[in-house]
């Protein structure tokens, strides 16, 4: 009997073995498609495949070489320096070919699993989103401020519940009662004047966008710029641009904007439901943005700003600090308002009972409580500092309580004019959402993902300066309604006056400064830079 012999075939690296056999067989012909899938099987080989022993059919010649599968009554085997032979399935022993098969069983079960979880992933890659559509996990949940709380931790409280999401809520239950019924009756007057399906018309470009990158963010955080980022970078990226896209979805629904229910409802009741709502959103986008938490002590600096609508550093040493240097002289040391008789009331009273100063217990000190104290606020080495004055047992920025009936009446009288409605009739933002309303349809009719990056590229990156252009005047628009209705603009750009001036851009309630995006202070701050 003669030995294994090699002889060559095709050009491929698999080369056919005759072993000997009983009468005559030519080699079997195998076709350009079958060398193909020996060329997958080759390839999808586990690390762990092992040599095995191969007999021929009298036993008298073996072969060493990995099983690479069975095609056509051949076995292709994958000799120990790497070339692959074709051995006929008759020219070997019972035992040799009963092995093949199993293994060629086993080998044709993982290629088929390999190739499943490459037309997988490859559909992984290609879709446009995850299914199901990934949502944000809970957020911690709201804890209200108590009366009569120590300011210190009033204002810590108060930045945690921002950092959990809760930063309207909080800041309304923040407010005394008699605030609170004030911003009631001004919520109720809005629900008569606004229309929640014009609103959201007129926005619809917008809440397209929150849509579109939500409903496509595979091929979103697929665009060649996104994975130049690197990975920390691109992460953060992706939950700071769902978590915006989920909450500009959410804010900007009929529902969420129904006020009708305002009629009949609690204006906390109607804030509690839409608090929980997007919390979660904005939980995360302090998670990503927000680099710390603040630091909170009373101080004797002067506030940060002294343009604060009223007021300065506590409106006037008067005011403030006894409504003139007698009347606080008195409360300190005596019981009138002449130097004189206040000293000798005092000495009497104090060290003897009488004027001659014989006899008498020491007088005891009268406590006086604190109704108005300096904050500094310091969070990543910058400080801001702001008054806070106790209101039937809350501590409320001095810039929101200075004027305060007066901005109530104001912000009454504007919104039965119809003014509130400006800021979405303004032809400047009009303009915009005309001009961004062409480029999202362009995104939503992308039907692949390399058209969609084509998209992003052409009407997305390539626009932002003409964008940012033309923005610029509907934010000052913003800015100005924001006015109008009371609010101080910030003098400090980026973290505006911390607690207090962010606090007084409600005016006579809450509008576009509780929800800035501070893209110089770094966080979508709602206690440091636009609370």
């Amino acid at each position: 009997m003669t030995p294994f012999k090699f002889l060559p075939s095709n050009p491929s690296r698999c080369h056919p073995v005759r072993l000997p056999a009983m009468g005559t067989r030519r080699p079997v012909a195998i076709s350009a498609a079958t060398w193909l899938l020996v060329v997958i099987a080759c390839l999808s080989t586990s690390d762990d495949a092992i040599a095995e022993t191969w007999t021929g059919l009298n036993g008298n010649h073996q072969v060493d070489g990995e099983l690479m599968g069975i095609w056509e009554d051949h076995a292709i085997l994958k000799l120990a320096d790497g070339r692959r032979v074709s051995v006929e399935l008759i020219n070997l022993r019972a035992e040799s070919r009963i092995q093949a098969q199993k293994l060629a069983a086993k080998k044709e079960s993982q290629r088929s699993e390999l190739i499943q979880e490459l037309a997988t992933q490859v559909a992984v890659d290609n879709a446009r989103a995850p299914e199901p559509l990934p949502t944000p996990d809970p957020a911690p949940a709201y804890q209200p401020l108590g009366k009569d709380s120590d300011p210190i931790e009033a204002m810590k409280h108060i930045e945690q519940q921002d950092t959990n999401g809760h930063g309207l809520l909080a800041a309304y239950d923040s407010l005394p009662q008699k605030y609170r019924d004030d911003i009631d009756t001004l919520a109720k007057l809005v629900a008569q004047k606004v229309q929640p399906a014009g609103l959201v018309s007129a926005l619809q470009p917008i809440s397209k966008l929150g849509e579109v990158v939500t409903t496509r963010q595979n091929w979103v955080f697929s665009h060649p710029r996104m994975e130049e980022l690197n990975e920390e970078t691109r992460s953060k990226v992706r939950e700071l641009t769902l978590a915006v896209s989920g909450l500009l979805q959410t804010t900007l629904a009929e529902d969420f904007l129904a006020t009708n229910a305002l009629a009949s409802q609690p204006f906390r009741d109607w804030l509690a439901q839409r608090d929980n709502a997007i919390a979660p959103h904005l939980h995360v986008i302090k998670s990503v943005t927000q680099t710390g938490a603040s630091s909170f002590e009373e101080t004797t600096e002067k506030p940060t700003s002294t343009n604060r609508g009223g007021g300065g550093y506590g409106s006037d040493y008067g005011s403030d600090y006894g409504a003139d240097y007698g009347s606080s002289y008195e409360d300190d040391y005596g019981g009138s308002d002449d130097y004189g008789s206040d000293y000798g009331s005092d000495y009497g009273s104090d060290y003897g009972g009488s004027q001659s100063g014989s006899g008498g217990a020491p007088k005891e000190e009268k406590v006086v409580e604190k109704t108005e104290l300096n904050v500094k606020q310091t969070r990543n080495d910058q400080s801001v500092v702001f008054t806070l004055k106790k209101v039937d047992g809350y501590w409320v920025p001095a810039i929101l309580v200075d004027k305060w009936d007066e901005r109530i009446e104001t912000a009454k009288k504007q919104i039965e004019e119809s003014e509130v409605q400006n800021l979405t009739s303004n032809p400047l933002v009009s303009a915009f959402m005309m001009m961004l309303q062409p480029k999202i349809d362009a995104l939503a009719a992308a039907e692949s993902k390399q058209a969609f990056h084509t998209a992003m590229e052409t009407e997305v990156f390539s626009q932002v300066p003409a964008m940012m252009t033309a923005i610029a005047p509907a934010l000052q628009a913003a800015s100005g309604v924001a006015t109008s209705m009371g609010a101080t603009p910030p003098q400090q750009p980026g973290r505006g006056q911390g607690y207090g001036s962010g606090y007084d851009q409600s005016g006579g309630g809450y509008d576009q400064s509780g929800g800035d995006y501070d893209q110089s202070g770094g966080d979508y701050d709602q206690s440091g830079g636009g609370y």
